[in-house]
Protein backbone atom coordinates (compact mmCIF):
# COMPACT_ATOMS: atom_id res chain seq x y z
CA UNK A 1 0.00 0.00 0.00
CA UNK A 2 1.28 3.42 -1.11
CA UNK A 3 0.15 6.82 0.29
CA UNK A 4 0.52 10.13 -0.41
CA UNK A 5 -0.66 13.70 1.34
CA UNK A 6 -0.73 16.64 -0.55
CA UNK A 7 -1.97 19.79 1.85
CA UNK A 8 -4.30 22.39 -0.38
CA UNK A 9 -4.98 24.85 2.68
CA UNK A 10 -4.04 25.41 5.92
CA UNK A 11 -6.45 23.40 8.43
CA UNK A 12 -9.34 24.73 10.30
CA UNK A 13 -9.38 24.07 13.81
CA UNK A 14 -13.18 22.32 13.29
CA UNK A 15 -12.81 18.54 12.29
CA UNK A 16 -12.65 18.06 8.63
CA UNK A 17 -15.90 16.53 7.13
CA UNK A 18 -13.92 13.17 5.30
CA UNK A 19 -14.55 11.77 1.85
CA UNK A 20 -13.37 8.35 0.48
CA UNK A 21 -13.63 8.15 -3.44
CA UNK A 22 -13.08 4.96 -4.90
CA UNK A 23 -11.71 5.14 -8.29
CA UNK A 24 -9.97 2.28 -10.75
CA UNK A 25 -9.67 4.12 -14.26
CA UNK A 26 -13.00 3.26 -15.94
CA UNK A 27 -15.19 5.29 -17.73
CA UNK A 28 -18.38 5.53 -14.49
CA UNK A 29 -15.60 5.57 -11.49
CA UNK A 30 -14.03 8.81 -13.85
CA UNK A 31 -17.32 9.92 -13.77
CA UNK A 32 -17.46 9.46 -9.93
CA UNK A 33 -14.21 11.18 -9.13
CA UNK A 34 -14.94 14.11 -10.59
CA UNK A 35 -18.31 14.30 -9.55
CA UNK A 36 -16.67 14.04 -5.74
CA UNK A 37 -14.47 16.09 -5.98
CA UNK A 38 -16.74 18.90 -7.88
CA UNK A 39 -19.29 18.35 -4.88
CA UNK A 40 -16.09 17.95 -2.23
CA UNK A 41 -15.43 21.45 -3.31
CA UNK A 42 -18.53 22.80 -3.16
CA UNK A 43 -18.51 21.53 0.42
CA UNK A 44 -16.04 22.97 1.25
CA UNK A 45 -16.92 26.64 0.36
CA UNK A 46 -18.93 29.42 2.18
CA UNK A 47 -22.17 28.82 1.15
CA UNK A 48 -21.68 24.76 2.02
CA UNK A 49 -21.22 25.70 5.72
CA UNK A 50 -19.96 22.01 6.48
CA UNK A 51 -16.01 23.52 6.98
CA UNK A 52 -12.52 21.98 5.88
CA UNK A 53 -13.57 18.79 3.88
CA UNK A 54 -10.45 15.69 3.72
CA UNK A 55 -10.68 13.69 0.67
CA UNK A 56 -9.10 10.45 0.31
CA UNK A 57 -8.70 9.31 -3.60
CA UNK A 58 -8.60 5.35 -3.29
CA UNK A 59 -7.56 3.25 -5.81
CA UNK A 60 -7.38 -0.42 -5.65
CA UNK A 61 -4.94 -3.09 -7.81
CA UNK A 62 -5.54 -6.29 -8.45
CA UNK A 63 -2.23 -7.21 -8.73
CA UNK A 64 1.78 -5.39 -8.14
CA UNK A 65 2.14 -5.54 -11.54
CA UNK A 66 -1.25 -2.70 -11.94
CA UNK A 67 -0.16 -0.77 -9.04
CA UNK A 68 2.16 1.51 -11.10
CA UNK A 69 -1.17 2.29 -13.77
CA UNK A 70 -3.62 3.20 -10.00
CA UNK A 71 -0.75 5.24 -9.18
CA UNK A 72 -0.95 7.63 -12.07
CA UNK A 73 -4.70 7.60 -12.13
CA UNK A 74 -4.46 9.39 -8.24
CA UNK A 75 -1.57 11.78 -9.05
CA UNK A 76 -3.56 12.70 -12.50
CA UNK A 77 -6.72 13.66 -10.27
CA UNK A 78 -4.01 15.50 -7.42
CA UNK A 79 -2.92 17.22 -10.22
CA UNK A 80 -5.76 18.39 -12.23
CA UNK A 81 -7.82 19.44 -8.47
CA UNK A 82 -6.50 21.75 -6.31
CA UNK A 83 -9.67 23.33 -4.99
CA UNK A 84 -9.09 25.83 -2.08
CA UNK A 85 -10.03 23.78 1.27
CA UNK A 86 -9.80 20.72 0.42
CA UNK A 87 -6.89 18.21 2.15
CA UNK A 88 -6.69 15.60 -0.91
CA UNK A 89 -4.55 12.40 0.37
CA UNK A 90 -3.86 9.90 -2.00
CA UNK A 91 -4.09 5.73 -1.30
CA UNK A 92 -3.86 2.84 -3.55
CA UNK A 93 -3.94 -1.03 -2.11
CA UNK A 94 -4.06 -4.06 -3.60
CA UNK A 95 -6.47 -7.05 -3.37
CA UNK A 96 -10.04 -7.63 -3.75
CA UNK A 97 -11.41 -3.89 -4.36
CA UNK A 98 -14.47 -5.57 -2.35
CA UNK A 99 -12.25 -6.04 0.26
CA UNK A 100 -9.95 -3.09 0.26
CA UNK A 101 -12.57 -0.55 -0.34
CA UNK A 102 -13.50 -2.23 3.77
CA UNK A 103 -10.34 -2.19 4.68
CA UNK A 104 -9.90 1.36 3.97
CA UNK A 105 -13.40 2.38 5.89
CA UNK A 106 -12.43 0.63 8.97
CA UNK A 107 -8.97 2.31 9.08
CA UNK A 108 -10.51 5.75 10.07
CA UNK A 109 -13.49 7.45 10.33
CA UNK A 110 -15.37 8.31 6.62
CA UNK A 111 -18.36 10.47 6.55
CA UNK A 112 -18.98 9.70 2.82
CA UNK A 113 -18.00 6.98 0.50
CA UNK A 114 -18.57 8.19 -3.12
CA UNK A 115 -18.63 5.34 -5.91
CA UNK A 116 -19.33 5.37 -9.72
CA UNK A 117 -21.43 2.84 -10.71
CA UNK A 118 -23.00 1.65 -14.56
CA UNK A 119 -26.68 3.13 -14.44
CA UNK A 120 -28.00 -0.36 -16.01
CA UNK A 121 -26.99 -3.85 -14.90
CA UNK A 122 -26.83 -7.29 -16.59
CA UNK A 123 -29.39 -9.93 -15.13
CA UNK A 124 -26.65 -12.09 -14.00
CA UNK A 125 -24.81 -8.88 -12.26
CA UNK A 126 -28.26 -8.13 -10.60
CA UNK A 127 -28.64 -11.72 -9.37
CA UNK A 128 -25.52 -12.38 -7.73
CA UNK A 129 -25.40 -8.84 -6.68
CA UNK A 130 -22.56 -5.98 -8.30
CA UNK A 131 -19.76 -4.72 -6.90
CA UNK A 132 -21.03 -1.52 -5.53
CA UNK A 133 -24.11 -3.35 -3.79
CA UNK A 134 -21.30 -5.69 -2.06
CA UNK A 135 -19.47 -2.54 -0.47
CA UNK A 136 -22.79 -0.51 0.51
CA UNK A 137 -24.53 -3.26 2.35
CA UNK A 138 -21.35 -3.27 4.99
CA UNK A 139 -19.92 0.27 4.58
CA UNK A 140 -20.30 2.26 8.30
CA UNK A 141 -21.07 5.19 6.36
CA UNK A 142 -23.18 6.98 4.05
CA UNK A 143 -22.54 6.36 0.28
CA UNK A 144 -23.15 8.17 -3.26
CA UNK A 145 -23.69 5.89 -5.77
CA UNK A 146 -22.99 8.34 -9.10
CA UNK A 147 -24.50 6.87 -12.15
CA UNK A 148 -24.03 9.87 -14.94
CA UNK A 149 -21.87 12.96 -14.85
CA UNK A 150 -23.99 16.11 -13.42
CA UNK A 151 -22.23 19.64 -12.02
CA UNK A 152 -24.51 19.50 -9.21
CA UNK A 153 -27.31 18.26 -7.41
CA UNK A 154 -30.32 20.77 -8.14
CA UNK A 155 -33.08 18.66 -8.29
CA UNK A 156 -33.44 16.41 -5.78
CA UNK A 157 -35.78 13.35 -4.20
CA UNK A 158 -35.51 12.57 -0.57
CA UNK A 159 -37.10 9.73 0.47
CA UNK A 160 -37.86 9.72 4.72
CA UNK A 161 -39.81 6.83 6.09
CA UNK A 162 -39.56 7.86 9.45
CA UNK A 163 -39.77 4.47 10.37
CA UNK A 164 -36.84 5.30 13.04
CA UNK A 165 -34.57 8.41 14.54
CA UNK A 166 -32.81 9.87 14.05
CA UNK A 167 -34.66 10.44 10.31
CA UNK A 168 -33.17 10.82 6.86
CA UNK A 169 -33.26 15.04 7.32
CA UNK A 170 -32.05 14.95 10.54
CA UNK A 171 -28.96 12.66 9.77
CA UNK A 172 -28.25 14.92 6.14
CA UNK A 173 -28.37 18.11 8.28
CA UNK A 174 -26.61 16.28 11.59
CA UNK A 175 -23.21 14.70 9.39
CA UNK A 176 -23.04 17.92 6.72
CA UNK A 177 -23.74 16.01 3.89
CA UNK A 178 -26.75 19.18 2.97
CA UNK A 179 -23.86 20.66 1.80
CA UNK A 180 -23.90 18.20 -1.10
CA UNK A 181 -26.98 19.62 -2.77
CA UNK A 182 -26.51 22.69 -4.83
CA UNK A 183 -27.67 26.00 -3.16
CA UNK A 184 -31.22 26.94 -3.41
CA UNK A 185 -31.89 23.18 -4.78
CA UNK A 186 -35.38 22.20 -5.33
CA UNK A 187 -35.99 19.20 -2.45
CA UNK A 188 -38.83 17.19 -2.82
CA UNK A 189 -39.56 15.16 0.58
CA UNK A 190 -41.50 12.13 -0.16
CA UNK A 191 -43.47 10.00 1.74
CA UNK A 192 -45.03 6.73 0.37
CA UNK A 193 -48.16 5.65 2.64
CA UNK A 194 -48.52 1.68 2.21
CA UNK A 195 -50.18 -0.79 4.59
CA UNK A 196 -47.45 -1.80 5.82
CA UNK A 197 -45.70 1.04 6.93
CA UNK A 198 -48.55 2.40 8.78
CA UNK A 199 -48.81 -0.89 10.59
CA UNK A 200 -52.21 -3.13 11.54
CA UNK A 201 -55.60 -1.46 12.42
CA UNK A 202 -54.86 2.01 10.51
CA UNK A 203 -57.74 3.12 8.97
CA UNK A 204 -57.63 3.81 5.19
CA UNK A 205 -58.39 7.73 5.81
CA UNK A 206 -54.79 8.51 6.23
CA UNK A 207 -53.77 5.76 3.35
CA UNK A 208 -55.82 8.37 0.84
CA UNK A 209 -54.67 11.83 2.34
CA UNK A 210 -52.32 13.72 0.70
CA UNK A 211 -49.32 15.41 2.25
CA UNK A 212 -51.14 19.03 2.79
CA UNK A 213 -53.84 17.20 4.53
CA UNK A 214 -51.75 15.24 6.37
CA UNK A 215 -49.58 17.88 7.82
CA UNK A 216 -52.62 20.42 8.67
CA UNK A 217 -54.22 16.99 10.99
CA UNK A 218 -50.54 17.11 12.57
CA UNK A 219 -50.96 13.18 11.66
CA UNK A 220 -47.47 11.27 12.15
CA UNK A 221 -46.54 11.46 9.06
CA UNK A 222 -47.77 14.99 8.59
CA UNK A 223 -45.02 15.84 11.59
CA UNK A 224 -42.15 14.23 9.62
CA UNK A 225 -43.16 16.02 6.34
CA UNK A 226 -43.16 19.50 8.31
CA UNK A 227 -40.13 18.78 10.53
CA UNK A 228 -38.25 17.70 7.20
CA UNK A 229 -39.31 20.29 5.63
CA UNK A 230 -38.27 23.15 8.08
CA UNK A 231 -34.90 21.61 8.61
CA UNK A 232 -34.29 21.92 4.53
CA UNK A 233 -35.68 25.40 4.32
CA UNK A 234 -33.28 26.65 6.97
CA UNK A 235 -30.66 25.39 5.07
CA UNK A 236 -32.06 27.58 1.83
CA UNK A 237 -33.47 25.05 -0.15
CA UNK A 238 -36.58 24.79 -2.01
CA UNK A 239 -38.94 22.43 -0.70
CA UNK A 240 -42.15 20.43 -1.72
CA UNK A 241 -43.95 17.62 0.65
CA UNK A 242 -44.99 14.38 -1.73
CA UNK A 243 -47.31 11.65 -0.72
CA UNK A 244 -47.26 8.98 -2.92
CA UNK A 245 -49.89 5.69 -2.59
CA UNK A 246 -49.12 2.40 -3.02
CA UNK A 247 -46.42 0.04 -2.61
CA UNK A 248 -42.75 1.67 -1.65
CA UNK A 249 -40.25 0.20 -3.97
CA UNK A 250 -42.96 0.63 -7.04
CA UNK A 251 -43.67 3.98 -5.68
CA UNK A 252 -40.23 5.53 -5.33
CA UNK A 253 -38.79 4.30 -8.67
CA UNK A 254 -41.83 5.80 -10.44
CA UNK A 255 -41.24 9.45 -8.38
CA UNK A 256 -37.65 9.19 -9.18
CA UNK A 257 -38.60 8.56 -12.95
CA UNK A 258 -41.43 11.03 -13.38
CA UNK A 259 -39.55 13.89 -11.66
CA UNK A 260 -36.24 13.88 -13.34
CA UNK A 261 -34.04 14.27 -10.47
CA UNK A 262 -30.40 14.62 -10.52
CA UNK A 263 -30.00 12.43 -6.79
CA UNK A 264 -32.69 10.41 -5.23
CA UNK A 265 -31.57 10.08 -1.10
CA UNK A 266 -33.12 6.78 1.06
CA UNK A 267 -32.80 6.03 4.33
CA UNK A 268 -31.12 2.30 5.38
CA UNK A 269 -30.68 1.07 9.40
CA UNK A 270 -29.50 -1.32 11.21
CA UNK A 271 -31.62 -2.99 13.74
CA UNK A 272 -32.60 -6.14 14.13
CA UNK A 273 -36.20 -6.26 14.00
CA UNK A 274 -38.24 -7.70 11.40
CA UNK A 275 -38.89 -3.69 10.11
CA UNK A 276 -34.93 -2.63 10.27
CA UNK A 277 -34.66 -6.20 7.95
CA UNK A 278 -37.45 -4.99 5.68
CA UNK A 279 -35.56 -1.46 5.19
CA UNK A 280 -32.62 -3.28 4.42
CA UNK A 281 -34.23 -5.39 1.58
CA UNK A 282 -36.07 -2.20 0.40
CA UNK A 283 -33.13 0.00 0.41
CA UNK A 284 -31.20 -2.71 -1.85
CA UNK A 285 -34.28 -3.05 -4.40
CA UNK A 286 -34.57 0.85 -4.31
CA UNK A 287 -31.07 0.89 -5.13
CA UNK A 288 -31.11 -1.90 -7.97
CA UNK A 289 -34.09 -0.23 -9.23
CA UNK A 290 -33.70 3.35 -9.38
CA UNK A 291 -31.74 4.81 -12.64
CA UNK A 292 -30.53 7.96 -10.97
CA UNK A 293 -27.65 8.87 -8.95
CA UNK A 294 -27.93 7.58 -5.12
CA UNK A 295 -27.21 8.85 -1.84
CA UNK A 296 -28.01 5.76 1.37
CA UNK A 297 -28.03 7.66 4.20
CA UNK A 298 -26.94 5.63 7.57
CA UNK A 299 -27.87 6.89 10.65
Amino acid sequence: MTTGLTRLDQQSADRPRRLLIATGGSAHSEIALRTGLGLAQQMAAPHGASGPVQVTLLSVARTRAAQATAEQILARAAEDWRPAGLMLRQEVRQGNPVDEILAALAAEPVDLLILGERSGHRLSTKLRGSVVERIVGRAPCSVLIVRESIATFARVLVCDSGVDAPGVVDTLRDRGLLALLAAEARVTVLHVMSQISAGPGVSGQPLRAGAQSLMEQEAREGQILTRDLAILTAAGLHTTAKIRHGLVVDEVIAESREGRYDLVVIGAHRTANWRGKLLDNLARKLLTGIARSVLLVKS
